[in-house]
């Protein structure tokens, strides 16, 4: 699968998680491409049972997915904002443990600008 529709693919999942039910025509303006295109992402979704295609859109699948990427796509906004208010809070030289929860993944970036930093990661 090529990256842009994968790419594509994870907003129209984020899109879902947050908001349950999504239309074709909806998102097709939102991502700035063709309801045909959106169709077909929505069909291959729906083969992977990531969703349940609906009349003119699609709704989450009844299948809970709790794999990293999955929870990855939800509240991706909230999770940046925490992840830079996190690491606002570790000093240089300080040691920060993070553990393998994707809130806790957003903070890393944050933390590139600090000097003499140790982090400490679980081995999941």
């Amino acid at each position: 699968m090529r990256t842009g529709i994968r790419q594509r693919q994870d907003q129209i999942m984020t899109q879902l998680y947050s908001q349950s039910e999504v239309s074709a025509a909806a998102l097709a303006r939102y991502l700035g491409v063709s309801e045909a295109t959106i169709r077909r992402d929505l069909r291959s979704l729906a083969r992977a049972g990531q969703v349940v295609l609906s009349y003119g859109g699609a709704v989450l699948s009844g299948k809970t997915d709790f794999s990293f990427r999955s929870k990855a796509a939800r509240n991706v906004q909230a999770k940046m904002i925490i992840g830079k208010l996190a690491a606002a809070l570790a000093s240089d030289g300080d040691q920060v443990f993070l553990d393998s929860g994707t809130t806790c993944a957003a903070m890393a970036p944050y933390l590139k600008a600090k000097r003499a930093l140790s982090v400490i990661a679980t081995s999941a």
